[in-house]
């Protein structure tokens, strides 16, 4: 979850492409979405999202109404740190994966096609899955890290942890007889 609030707090810093996009292509849907919300201009990015996710826009707008504008100075470099990935076209639902460059763990954005225009889904529902898919990335390199650990402690063998362990019983047994001698 704190992926997706980053990636929420990123968006708002992110200048994408300029006004005259399409909605009809998913992508420049996506960036006229991204690039409203990073002007703070919900009323537009409203109009490149589906109808479950105007509440959640809406409340973004309420939570930003009293906040101050201070990414004035790094809007010119975001979209530089920007990689579109082609979209994934299956009947009226695209996904877009979307990744800065420096950050190795991609965000997929889900659109679906309403009339004849591209809608980003950016409702409750979608968002969670975002939270799961970026949950499970996180939960699989945490697992490779344990089982390559588990893998040296086998290549240590028992016989020499309990060689160690016997030595470390050994060292705490003589600090304590010295701790009761000089008392």
């Amino acid at each position: 979850m704190k992926k997706i609030l980053s990636w929420l707090s990123l968006v708002t810093l992110v200048a994408i492409f300029g006004c005259g996009s399409d909605a009809s292509d998913p992508t420049d849907a996506l960036k006229s979405f991204l690039q409203a919300v990073e002007k703070k201009d919900y009323a537009e990015a409203k109009k490149y999202a589906t109808d479950d996710s105007k509440s959640l826009l809406e409340l973004m707008a309420m939570g930003n109404a009293s906040k101050s504008d201070d990414s004035a100075t790094t809007k010119a470099s975001t979209l530089d740190r920007m990689i579109f990935g082609s979209p994934s076209i299956q009947g009226d639902k695209a996904t877009i994966t979307v990744q800065q460059k420096l950050d190795q763990t991609p965000v997929t954005f889900t659109l679906k096609k309403i009339g004849n225009d591209w809608k980003v889904a950016f409702d409750k529902t979608t968002l969670l899955g975002m939270g799961m898919e970026q949950l499970n990335e996180k939960g699989a390199a945490k697992k490779n890290q344990l089982d390559k650990a588990l893998d040296e402690i086998k290549k240590i063998g028992i016989d020499s942890m309990q060689r160690a362990y016997e030595q470390e019983m050994k060292q705490l047994d003589t600090a304590l007889q010295s701790l009761k001698d000089s008392a």
